[in-house]
This record gives structure tokens, C-alpha cells and sequence, in this order.
């Protein structure tokens, strides 16, 4: 029985690692994405940077905390692999509440937040069987 809960212990401990992770690099993900969409107003370019950017932290910060193993070409490939397939899934998301929203103050953000919802099982349950 001690085995056991051990053993949940460690894997609520890794989610709570992935989520806080996950936070970090939406707030990245958000901030970019806001700062190119002044500058630029392209809300596909804004994102697919801001995203590829929170990409980047989430695996370092994912494979050294997280899931706690080595560098290597071929995790950082297949992560990446994998965060191509839900870049297309979240500016695709994003631009669909974005019309879902349009007329409300708030849509940019309404749309963002539910890609990040809808997206973040997804993306552990990915990353954990097909990168780490």
C-alpha cells in the first residue's frame, strides 16, 4: 500500500510540475503574442510566434523538471513534431472563438484561454507517451 501511494505521489507531483510549467509558458505564449499583435496586428503571425516561444520554455522546463531526463536531438524533434500538430489545433482554435466572441470586449482573451483549456491534457498526456 505505501508503494502504491508512493508511487501517486510522484505522478501528482510531475502533473503539478507540468501544470505550473504549462502557466509559465502561456504567460510567455500570452505576453508575446499580445506585444507582435500591436505591432504587427497579424493575429496567425502573433500567435504561431508567441506559441513557438512557450514551446520552447515548456520543454526545457518539462524535460528538466518534469520528466527529469537528458538532452537529446531526438526528444527535442519529436517535441517539436508534437507542438506543430497543436499549433495548427490552437491557432485554429484560437481563430474560431475569436469569431465566437467578436463582438465582445474581451474576445482575444476569452479565445485564448480556451485554447489553453482545451489544449493542456491533450498536450500532457502527449508529451509523456511520445517525447519522455
Amino acid at each position: 500500500m505505501i508503494k502504491i501511494k508512493s508511487i501517486v505521489e510522484q505522478k501528482f507531483k510531475k502533473f503539478i510540475t507540468f501544470f505550473y510549467i504549462g502557466i509559465i509558458s502561456v504567460l510567455i505564449d500570452y505576453l508575446i503574442y499580445r506585444g507582435i499583435n500591436s505591432l504587427v496586428h497579424d493575429i496567425l503571425i502573433s500567435k504561431a510566434i508567441g506559441f513557438v516561444s512557450g514551446t520552447l520554455f515548456s520543454f526545457i522546463g518539462n524535460r528538466k523538471f518534469t520528466f527529469d531526463t537528458n538532452f537529446s536531438v531526438f526528444k527535442l524533434v519529436k517535441y517539436f513534431i508534437l507542438y506543430m500538430v497543436t499549433l495548427n489545433l490552437n491557432i485554429y482554435t484560437n481563430k474560431f472563438f475569436l469569431l465566437f466572441f467578436d463582438n465582445s470586449k474581451y474576445a482575444t482573451q476569452y479565445s485564448f484561454f480556451f485554447c489553453f483549456r482545451h489544449l493542456r491534457n491533450y498536450k500532457f498526456f502527449r508529451i509523456k507517451l511520445f517525447c519522455f
